[in-house]
Parts: C-alpha cells; sequence; structure tokens
C-alpha cells in the first residue's frame, strides 16, 4: 500500500520505506514513490502522482481490482481529483473523477475485475490533483483526506446463477415491510415466502434490491434495473428504456411517447384480473388461462419483434438469454373468493384495505411474497394448497422444473406488487426514491404515467383491478391499484436472464452490466 493522510498524499510505506514489492504465488505488485507531498503543497493547483507496476505470475488469468483502504475524504467541495491510467493493457480512464467522499473509514474499489494475462505486466500512473477555480474555494481549508492505496483479488465475468452469492455474500434477511426504503442495499428471502424449487421443503434463497442502487443491465437494445435474483437461478429485469438513453429517459415504457394500453378491455367480471383468464363463474374456471388479456397479447407482439426476431453479434437470438423457467405470478388466490366485493391474495398481504376482508389490519404485518397464494403470515390460502390448482397462477414458458403453467406465448410478463414492495415501496405511499421509479437523472422514468402490474388487488362495484404504479404527477412510486379497463396506463416488460448468462460491468448506468452467452447455454431452457 502506499499511504495517504492529512490532507495530503504521503510518501510513507509502511515499515518498508519508499518502494515496496509484494509477492505471491500469483502476483507481484511493486509500487514505487515518486514524490514526496507535503501538507502546506495542498492547495488550487496542488498534484501529484503515484505509480506501480501488477504482474500476473500464476497459470492462468487473473482478475484484480484498484482501490483506497481506509479511505476518509472530508473535502467538502468537488476539487480533488483522480486519473488512473495504464500504457500496457490496464485499465485507463479517459476522464479525472472525483476522490469519494467519506466522513468515516472505508473501502473505496476504484476499479474492480480488471483482467490481466499470464506473464503480462500492467504499468500504472495514478495522478491527484486539486483544481484551482474562480470560485470560493476556502471551505475546503483544513479538511483531512487518509488512506492506503491497494490491490485485492478481483472476479472476471459472473455467472448470473452466483450473481447474489458472489457479489453480495454479507446481505441481510429484512423482517419488516411497513416503512418505504430509500436504501441502497441488497436483501436476500427464503423460506415461506419463495418458491421451493429444489424440492427441499424450505424456500430457495432470492436476493433483490431495494433503494436506488448499481442495479442497471445493457440488452437487447434496452436498459433494464434488476429487481431480484429467481428461484430457478436467473436474474429477473424491468423493463427502463432503448440503450441510447443510457437510462436517462422519461419514456421508459414500449409503443412510444405516452403510448398506453390497457390490462384488459374488459372489466365487468373477475376473470379480468388475469393475465390469461378462462371462462366466469367459478375461480377454477377462470383459472383455466384459455385467452390473453390485453396486456399480455401487447407484450407477447413487443416480445417478438425486439427479443425473439433480434440476434446479438454473435448470431445468438436474444431469446437465447431469456430463461423459460422463471415464474410470473399472476396471484389470483382468496380464501373467500366470491364474485361480490372481494379482494386478492396481494391485497391481502400488502395493504390495510383489505382489512374487512381477511387482509391484514394494521401495516406492522405486513409481508410481501415472492410465492404464489402465501398469505401475510406465510401459511397458504386454501384455494391455494391444491398444488395442480395453484400452479394456473404461475405463468412459465416450460415446466421443465416440475412447476409453472407452460401458458407463456414468449418468456416475458410483468413486475408484482409484492415485487414493489420488496424494492422498497409500500401500498398507498409515495417511494420517490425508489430503483423502478427513477431513471439515471434521479426523475420519473415513465413521466406523469401509471404502469401496470400483473398482481390483482380487488372485484369492487363490478369493476375488476389490479395494482399499478404512479408516475410524477404528485404521488411518485406509489403503489396503487387500477381497473383493468383503464387505457392510461404504460407498460414496462419484465424478463429473466438464464442461470447460465454471464455478466460483465459494474452495474452502473454509465458501466451497466451486460449479458454473454456460450452455445451450450443459448441451447438451455434456464
Amino acid at each position: 500500500t502506499i499511504g495517504f493522510s492529512a490532507a495530503y498524499w504521503s510518501a510513507q510505506i509502511v515499515g518498508e520505506g519508499k518502494d515496496i514489492v509484494v509477492e505471491t504465488d500469483e502476483l507481484k505488485i511493486i509500487f514505487t514513490d515518486t514524490t514526496a507531498i507535503s501538507e502546506t503543497e495542498v492547495k488550487p493547483g496542488w498534484e501529484t502522482n503515484k505509480t506501480f507496476t501488477v504482474e500476473n505470475k500464476s497459470d492462468d488469468v487473473y482478475y484484480y481490482n484498484i482501490g483506497i483502504e481506509n479511505l476518509v475524504n472530508t473535502f467538502v467541495l468537488d476539487f480533488l481529483k483522480y486519473k488512473i491510467t495504464s500504457e500496457d493493457g490496464g485499465y485507463n480512464m479517459d476522464n479525472y473523477a472525483s476522490v469519494p467522499k467519506s466522513e468515516e473509514a472505508r473501502k473505496e474499489i476504484l476499479e474492480e475485475g480488471i483482467k490481466i494475462e499470464k506473464d503480462k505486466k500492467h504499468t500504472y500512473t495514478i495522478e491527484f490533483k486539486y483544481e484551482e477555480s474562480n470560485s470560493d474555494q476556502s471551505e475546503d481549508m483544513g479538511k483531512i483526506l487518509s488512506g492506503n492505496l491497494m490491490i485485492e483479488e478481483g472476479h472476471g465475468p459472473i455467472l448470473v446463477k452466483d450473481f447474489g452469492e458472489t457479489l453480495y455474500p454479507n446481505a441481510e434477511k429484512r423482517t419488516t415491510f411497513n416503512t418505504v426504503l430509500s436504501e441502497s442495499k441488497i436483501y436476500y428471502e427464503d423460506g415461506a415466502y419463495t418458491e421451493d424449487l429444489e424440492k427441499d421443503g424450505k424456500g430457495d434463497r432470492v436476493y433483490y434490491f431495494t433503494g436506488n442502487p448499481d442495479n442497471w443491465v445493457s440488452f437487447a437494445g434496452f436498459y433494464w434495473r434488476i429487481i431480484r435474483t429467481n428461484e430457478d437461478g436467473g436474474l429477473r429485469l424491468l423493463y427502463a428504456g432503448e440503450a441510447s438513453y443510457k437510462g436517462n429517459t422519461t419514456e421508459g415504457y414500449i409503443g412510444g411517447t405516452n403510448k398506453t394500453y390497457q390490462y384488459n378491455d374488459k372489466y365487468d367480471n373477475t376473470a379480468y384480473v388475469g393475465y390469461m383468464y378462462g371462462d366466469s363463474g367459478s375461480l377454477t374456471n377462470i383459472r383455466g388461462n384459455s385467452q390473453d388479456s390485453t396486456v399480455k397479447t401487447e407484450i407477447d407482439s413487443w416480445y417478438e419483434t425486439n427479443i425473439y426476431g433480434k440476434n446479438d453479434s454473435s448470431s445468438n437470438r436474444y431469446d437465447d438469454y431469456v430463461s423459460k423457467t422463471a415464474i410470473y405470478c399472476n396471484d389470483r388466490s382468496n380464501d373467500d373468493w366470491s364474485t361480490g366485493t372481494m379482494y386478492y391474495a396481494a391485497a391481502q398481504r400488502i395493504s390495510t384495505w383489505a382489512s374487512s376482508y381477511g387482509g391484514v389490519t394494521s401495516d406492522t404485518n405486513f409481508r410481501p411474497s415472492f410465492k404464489c397464494g402465501v398469505k401475510s403470515d406465510g401459511e397458504m390460502h386454501t384455494d391455494s394448497k391444491d398444488e395442480t390448482e395453484r400452479k394456473k397462477d404461475l405463468f412459465t414458458a416450460s415446466n421443465s422444473k416440475d412447476i409453472g403453467n407452460e401458458k407463456l406465448t414468449y418468456p416475458v410478463a410483468l413486475i408484482t406488487a409484492d415485487e414493489i414492495v420488496y424494492a422498497g415501496g409500500k401500498a398507498g405511499t409515495n417511494a420517490p426514491n425508489a430503483y423502478y421509479y427513477l431513471n439515471s437523472n434521479g426523475q420519473s422514468i415513465t413521466g406523469t404515467n401509471y404502469w401496470w402490474t400483473m398482481s390483482p388487488c380487488r372485484f369492487y362495484s363490478g369493476y375488476a383491478y389490479v395494482f399499478s404504479v404512479r408516475g410524477s404527477a404528485g404521488n411518485p412510486g406509489y403503489l396503487v391499484n387500477s381497473y383493468v379497463s383503464n387505457s392510461s396506463n404504460v407498460v414496462r416488460p419484465v424478463l429473466s436472464l438464464k442461470s447460465c448468462v454471464t455478466l460483465t460491468g459494474k452495474g452502473a448506468w454509465d458501466d451497466p452490466y451486460i449479458p454473454g452467452i456460450d452455445e451450450t447455454c443459448a441451447q438451455a431452457e434456464n
């Protein structure tokens, strides 16, 4: 490491003097301090360089990260900059970036996953400077910058199936859902509230994002936000506009400017909350799924043109990347199912709206679920205990995992209301800092437009309702319900990458995850 402290970058390497060689069986790092800086020299116009080399001595490709350990940077103004350059194949920055700020010591990775081939060497210069400005810079007098430059082992492309465990080994399990979450964080869920595809008597682990994290993906000419990992090992994505906008759009929906769609063109029967539906008369009949909803027809058409019908640069169809076993929950279960006023399972789990109809009576009892047919207490609804019946609400393109209804023409659907709550939203409450609402510029990604989920909410006064999310007109990220024949909502498709797909990139809007695939994965269902 090269140390720096007390508002200047020092020359000292603890215990070793100015130059040091760190050598292991796999990697050799040579740090060389080129300039000693005194603290009085940190002023407008100050600059210095640090140099080091990284050499791969292993028998294979190696990946490493460049970072700062124990970083403290209390400078207030944005004039303290750094730039990393390499002349022999290492990482290069085109422009100067701000040194990350931190009131308390922490590790900050400046670049990760840098690839170095066997027997190759990367030579680096890190330039630091405090920029001159005509504006008042006195606020930075006496501020502190300290820490140590560091190299650590990194990783190359990540398999989707390893995404959560590899990148977020310290993820926590969230236990309360009665407040809006704006913190950018990843949690996990398992047990009664996830599907048990492994058939071991407990739900498989799922990782999901809250707040506004670096969860951007560029795929098939579009940007997406990662909702969560799936029980089948896939990665679920929410549409976020054309890739050329890099997430900075207010048209993060399909069809063009202010193009709206009905969920269903009929509304006066409980059948019409279905993503697909059958004959009316009983829940069993309605779950017959013989007819497509209006929104499914539109999503299928979009997918056929933009995903199924297009190839990537290696001539694989983009459809080859998409999981056919992913489950999309259209949860029509409800113990008190009837043709009168009724609230469906999602409304019972995540709102007090259904408190008089079998739902939770207090917001402290809110409990979303990734598993269809579950009550807020983790028990199954009576009409979901028959697994054959329950599977009719589990929309899949394939049933190779022995779960799902195989009714999807294409492996694409919509987000659920439960997934909105997991992401930090709350029924009937603004969520202005939730990723599902935001574009990369911190604005509503759908402008003022509402957009559909696929979660049934209620049947009331002769109208069928499903949950939707509000745009920026006064209630940002607000989870509400809309009657299904409402023609003013936009559509944001959801699909899932296969577990065997690889990801490169960092997930930032300007450095998104990029999916990759080999021929074996292209032929797999997941």
